[in-house]
């Protein structure tokens, strides 16, 4: 019988604390990862392998090419936390 009124008020408890937090506000921060690793414009850059984003590679990579990739991205990276203003961007790299 103790065990079901120590149950009982545990779930009073609980129950009392989800109504509660139903009127609090909260803060939404919105975290973003995008890859950037093959992001390649068309010319070479010395001391990197960068030779498959050529426009003489097999599969030719050229300004259209890249500036479609520019866009798509632009547009993921605007599409992330479209309801929350960031309050830093930044991009890491080697």
């Amino acid at each position: 019988m103790r065990k079901s009124g120590v149950a009982l008020v545990f779930l009073l408890l609980a129950g009392i604390n989800i109504v509660g937090a139903q009127n609090k506000k909260t803060a939404v921060h919105a975290i973003g990862f995008y890859n950037l690793e093959n992001l390649f414009d068309t010319c070479h850059d010395v001391g990197h392998n960068d030779y498959e984003y050529l426009p003489s590679s097999k599969t030719p990579w050229n300004t259209e090419k890249y500036l479609s990739k520019l866009r798509h991205m632009s547009q993921a990276l605007a599409d992330m936390g479209t309801d929350v203003v960031p309050l830093h961007v930044g991009i890491l790299a080697e």
